[in-house]
């Protein structure tokens, strides 16, 4: 066990200094946000294969007042002026994501197929909503991979509580190595109906990169939401998706409800999870398509603080030889306070 540990903590801690640093200068705070976020092949195709499960815990606090000397960051950050914005909002995050072949029954590596995997990764972000409906968002991320992720003993737990097929391939994942990321998105708020009435219709239009030791990629897309209500930015999701949002939206209270389709598109340089960690040779990789494509269809409902998400997700052939595409299952449960 100490094995396991002695990656992670640290990577985690070392973001510390850092939070501190933000919160002491940032304004008073004014609201806030618990979330639980799920994405999984079961409640997406029900194929239990590649990307088959995701989960995070998200606390996000908004803020009113500009930062107190570190407005210089956020220019660097954000390559933007301090003047226009209109509202920003600090979040903190734990996730971990795993990635399995298509067969989980087979304990030799499979060739041609993407290897095991496993990411654990503690996150901090920051958004800022800006004039004429920008919004702009940064996420960074500490985190580790291969057997200190965790990403064997989880699988393996859960499906023995499901009575599901006990995996057999994860003493071939990738290999441990510390992670740093991050992901950046900007969206443009286009309200396709006047604002104020009881049914609001909008298009987010968006474009943002990843860069870092998992994956170094671009996207764009659009996605289309009608409702009452709507919260900024787009979807809630889990990085490093396509379409959504890395960040929960905060509720007032006041019922709401939504509907959205979304695509969009990627080109990858590389990705950690098929082409194998930097430092080390892994025992089984394969090799990345460059350009993915991604399709989003889902709906919110909110009442008292109370907010849930569902979103279903078609992901594209990642790699090379991938016979199909797959469905991923989105859920989210937030609090607002």
């Amino acid at each position: 066990m100490p094995r396991v540990r002695r990656p992670v903590i640290p990577a985690l801690l070392l973001m510390w200094p850092l939070l501190s640093a933000i919160l002491a200068a940032a304004g008073p705070l004014q609201a806030g946000v618990v979330a639980v976020q799920s994405e999984n092949d079961l409640y997406g195709d029900g194929e239990d294969r590649w990307y088959t499960n995701g989960a995070r815990l998200v606390v996000g606090l908004d803020r009113d007042r500009q930062p107190k000397g570190l407005g210089w960051l956020r220019d660097i950050l954000f390559f933007l002026p301090r003047t226009g914005d209109r509202h920003q909002r600090y979040q903190f995050a734990l996730g971990q994501s795993m990635f399995t072949p298509r067969t989980i029954k087979i304990a030799a590596p499979i060739a041609g197929d993407r290897p095991y995997a496993a990411w654990l990764q503690g996150e901090a972000g920051l958004a800022l909503d800006r004039s004429r409906g920008q919004r702009d968002e940064l996420i960074v991320s500490l985190g580790v991979v291969g057997p200190p992720a965790l990403g064997r003993k989880t699988q393996t737990a859960v499906h023995k509580l499901v009575n599901s097929p006990i995996p057999q391939g994860w003493a071939h994942q990738i290999r441990a190595e510390p992670t740093v990321q991050a992901f950046y998105t900007h969206m443009w708020r286009l309200d396709l109906l006047p604002s104020g009435h009881w049914i609001e219709a909008r298009a987010v239009p968006f474009a943002g990169f990843d860069l870092g030791t998992v994956s170094v990629a671009g996207d764009a897309g659009i996605a289309l939401r009608l409702g009452h209500r709507l919260a900024p930015g787009l979807p809630p999701r889990i990085p490093s998706a396509i379409v959504g949002s890395g960040f929960a939206p905060v509720d007032d209270g006041h019922f709401g409800f939504e509907i959205f389709v979304g695509m969009g598109g990627r080109l990858v340089g590389r990705n950690m999870f098929l082409s194998g960690t930097l430092l080390r040779h892994d025992p089984v990789t394969v090799r990345p398509r460059r350009g993915l494509h991604e399709l989003a269809l889902g709906g919110t409902l909110r009442y008292g603080g109370v907010r849930l998400v569902y979103g279903y997700y078609l992901l594209g052939r990642e790699f090379r030889g991938q016979p199909e595409g797959q469905g991923i299952g989105h859920i989210t449960l937030s609090f607002s306070f």
